[in-house]
């Protein structure tokens, strides 16, 4: 009777093979998530993204960098959530807390970590470290009411969920507009009629770009998994406009009364940040031919929530929710806007570096001619 000598096991080998396990985990878990959309759009990704089998193609590189992405992201969360919760300890409070100060200071961090998550996760901005923190910068900055969120009491957790609930519905939205499944139907309908009746500033500009993608795929609406949803926000929507007491119809073609709410709410936008940073970022766009091109792109690529933007400006003249409603909803869909333009403008720098790196690469490599005399 032989005896076999297995080869010894190495000294690293279990942790290896507990980190590949580790790797393939968090791979599964990611391809159901926004992030897998990164590799699908690379040419050495891991899965298609018609079919959703695995490719062999570069398969270790991808899942590596997958992984690295992954742990970059959430250590970047964790940290953006550690400094929330520090200014929130320290600044100031005028009144007395609601709960305990531990409490309330790290759900509210928690609510502001989680809104530029959904932000980030709808406008592509979440890809990198630099652009979760362009994200939370400008999230910050340009969200409309931002500055109740540092109230630390029941009015800011109140309009942070608040806040949280719309980026939820979108991404929620994205994410099954091109999908096809027979369940959960009564909940994105009930979910589509929650979301419209309760945000007065965006449901009317949300509603009409809903309705105008669904009559671009009016022939396959139906089969789709996002109908419900849509459905509920028109009736939420509807609903809206039957209880609101700014919708006048005598007002609707009286020009010079539509003249006057356009004037003012014109001026309004004026005094606002993000209307501003967004109109001049545009007409930066616009001065060119090939940022026209980009700038046309971005249209298309982020064309839900661009149609939201015009839609809003529709709103302003007949402000049938109220005027404060109707700026509000044009001030939440610049913020996307502006981080769109900023975004790419970024990339665009940042292809333009390297394209000059890679010149005088190959300016110092380039071997010197020897001319005979």
């Amino acid at each position: 009777m032989s005896i076999h000598h297995f080869p010894r096991k190495e000294k690293g080998y279990e942790g290896t093979r507990r980190r590949k396990y580790f790797e393939n985990f968090v791979f599964s878990i990611l391809h159901y998530t926004r992030l897998s959309l990164i590799l699908q759009k690379d040419k050495g990704s891991c899965r298609n993204a018609c079919t959703g089998k695995i490719q062999m193609t570069h398969l270790p590189e991808s899942k590596s960098h997958l992984y690295k992405l992954f742990m970059k992201a959430i250590l970047t969360y964790i940290i953006l959530f550690i400094i929330l919760f520090i200014v929130l300890t320290w600044l100031p409070k005028t009144g007395g807390y609601i709960w305990q100060p531990e409490v309330i200071n790290g759900l509210s961090a928690a609510l502001i970590t989680l809104l530029v998550y959904l932000v980030g996760n709808i406008s592509d901005t979440s890809k990198s470290v630099t652009g979760i923190l362009g994200t939370a910068l400008f999230t910050l900055l340009f969200c409309p009411k931002s500055h109740t969120f540092y109230y630390r009491d029941e009015l800011a957790i109140i309009e942070l969920t608040s806040v949280c609930i719309v980026p939820f519905f979108i991404s929620r939205y994205k994410l099954m507009e091109s999908k096809n499944f027979r369940y959960g139907y009564f909940i994105t309908l009930l979910m589509g009629i929650f979301c419209s009746y309760t945000h007065d500033g965006i449901t009317i500009p949300l509603c009409f770009s809903f309705l105008l993608l669904s009559y671009v795929r009016r022939k396959r609406f139906f089969r789709l998994a996002c109908w419900p949803m849509v459905s509920g926000f028109a009736i939420g929507t509807t609903l809206s406009l039957l209880h609101s007491s700014d919708l006048r119809w005598d007002t609707i073609s009286n020009l010079q009364v539509l003249s006057t709410q356009t004037a003012t709410g014109f001026t309004q936008l004026w005094e606002t940040k993000v209307f501003i940073f967004a109109t001049l970022l545009s007409i930066y766009y616009l001065l060119s031919r090939s940022r026209r091109k980009r700038l046309w792109q971005i249209f298309r690529s982020h064309n839900l929530l661009s149609y939201c933007l015009l839609f809003s400006f529709g709103t302003v003249p007949f402000a049938p929710l109220g005027m404060d409603n109707a700026i509000q909803g044009v001030c939440f869909f610049c913020m996307f806007w502006v981080l769109f333009l900023f975004h790419d403008t970024v990339t665009l720098l940042q292809e333009r570096r390297k394209r000059h790196r890679k010149a005088d690469k190959i300016v110092i490599h380039k071997p010197s001619s020897r001319h005979g005399i």
